[in-house]
């Protein structure tokens, strides 16, 4: 798809790949026998022996953030004691020392007897304790990015894993050719205003459609992220931040780092750019709902800091005829030429807002804009 409406001088260029969007469990090979639920609704167990009250309702907010996705099928959650174990029949989240960072130990029967059975039984979320060395893992349930490694914090976000294993949940399992939840946990963010959350995007939502079916209800959310699909690291994506170009794409202009807000302990590339200069910036586009959506319009703004809002500066505008929802995450480029009233020697942030005059009915328009940091030399 080409995209080649324009105002402004700003020029769209598009790439996504809509192959192998999402991943799932199937029995015996047979794409007709996906392994889910018997309904559309399972319960989890918090342990609250693993857990204090602040965990519990962090917990309670990624699964909320699995259960906002357009299929009808839902996790519920209640907070326990007691002892925790597989082959229990129940649902359960705790903690232990365990190799990987997080870990869904899924149960679930495939096998024949006069006809196919098959179906999820049991699915266990764990979240380790310790790391390899034996120190106990930094985890922060804060959405404050100051706090976050991927922001030059100290702390492992807590949250983007609970999302990724609660993906499991629905059955979904690892993809590594898209940016998506259940690649890379850990660069799958949205990032406002100091604040980072994670979320189940685009991939994840059609996965939990083609699982369960599409909720009758109204359901659209279009997103924006600064983040990309760099690759694959076997079943996994990798992740990275999305960039800024000069020379018509073949040229880089990151300088570095930039250290600033909370005291200068956010850090995060920066690219350097001058003043009148031809500058093609990236990021990246989701369509989260249950339909396509047509002729939607994004404005590219300038901000003197990282909250993006239409109250910021308006560089230019784009209309996308198409907006599918077929689970691959656009990733694109928008070229502008760099304002000259812009003030030398600081930082702004180059933010892109999708559907910046309002006419999809949303469930949300919290998620709606990205930021590229830039130095005006």
């Amino acid at each position: 798809m080409k995209i080649y409406q324009s105002i402004f001088a700003v020029t769209l260029i598009f790439s996504a790949s809509l192959a192998n969007a999402a991943s799932w469990l199937e029995c015996d090979g047979d794409s007709g026998k996906k392994q889910t639920w018997g309904g559309n609704s399972t319960t989890v167990r918090i342990n609250s022996n693993s857990y204090s009250p602040g965990w519990q309702s962090r917990i309670e907010d990624a699964i909320g953030i699995v259960n906002y996705n357009p299929s009808p099928f839902w996790i519920n959650s209640v907070v326990e004691g007691g002892t925790v174990g597989s082959c229990n029949d129940q649902n359960e989240i705790y903690a232990a020392d365990i190799s990987p960072p997080g870990v869904a130990r899924m149960r679930y029967y495939c096998y024949w007897l006069f006809g196919w059975e098959w179906g999820l039984t049991e699915v266990d979320v764990v979240l380790d304790t310790k790391k390899d060395d034996g120190t106990p893992h930094a985890w922060t349930t804060s959405s404050n990015k100051s706090q976050i490694d991927r922001y030059g914090g100290s702390n492992l976000m807590a949250e983007s894993v609970f999302v990724h294993e609660f993906g499991h949940f629905l059955g979904l399992m690892h993809l590594n050719t898209a940016y998506n939840i259940m690649g890379d946990s850990w660069d799958h963010m949205i990032t406002q205003n100091g604040k980072t959350r994670s979320y189940l995007g685009e991939s994840a939502s059609l996965g939990a459609r083609v699982l369960y079916g599409t909720q009758n209800t109204w359901y659209r959310d279009l997103s924006m992220s600064h983040f990309r699909h760099t690759g694959a690291d076997g079943e996994y994506s990798t992740h990275g931040r999305t960039r800024a170009f000069r020379n018509n794409g073949t040229g880089w202009v990151q300088t570095g780092v930039y250290g600033g807000g909370d005291g200068g302990s956010v850090i995060e590339p920066i690219w350097e750019v001058d003043l009148g200069e031809l500058i093609r910036f990236e990021y990246t586009l989701e369509n989260n709902g249950k339909q396509d959506e047509n002729n939607v319009r994004g404005g590219l703004y300038i901000s003197t800091n990282d909250w993006i809002s239409k109250y910021d500066q308006l560089i230019g505008t784009n209309v996308w005829p198409l907006i599918s929802a077929q689970g691959a995450a656009y990733t694109f480029q928008l070229e502008i030429t760099i304002p000259n009233d812009l003030q030398r020697g600081r930082v702004y942030w180059v933010g892109y807002i999708i559907d910046d005059n309002n006419t999809v009915h949303e469930k949300t328009g919290k998620n709606n804009a990205a930021y590229v940091p830039v130095w005006i030399n």
